[in-house]
């Protein structure tokens, strides 16, 4: 198969996955740029940024999902240099380090039930 059909049927497949609601991992998904929408509650004191308001879900490297855009808006709330693409990655998971070890944390690099609300709080 040439690779301009290689190319094609994987735009398709991914077509076909991305309409079904399955989630990409970094090397698949799009470079997209999401726009942080703050939104603060002062009881309890929280900044949530309209994609996920949980405080569970944790997610892993690689993963493209609506709470790893929360968690890059509210790390852009508090003043790190990372972009709101959805993709934890690399930058999203250093950026994630330093705030864990800033405010007394497990410095983990992912963001869990004992680092939702404390970014939320900060952010």
């Amino acid at each position: 198969m040439n690779v301009r059909k290689r190319m094609a049927a994987v735009g398709v497949a991914a077509t076909l996955l991305a309409g079904a609601g399955v989630a990409f991992t970094a090397t698949e998904a799009s470079a997209t740029t999401y726009t942080c929408h703050y939104t603060r509650t002062t009881n309890p004191y929280r900044t949530y940024a309209g994609y996920y308001s949980g405080s569970t879900y944790v997610p892993h490297f690689g993963e493209s999902s609506k709470p790893v855009i929360e968690a890059q808006c509210l790390l852009r709330g508090v003043g790190y240099n990372i972009t709101a693409d959805g993709i934890y990655g690399q930058k999203t998971k250093d950026a994630m380090t330093n705030f864990q070890a800033n405010h007394a944390l497990w410095p983990d690099g992912y963001v869990g039930p004992d680092s939702w609300p404390v970014l939320r709080y900060f952010g």
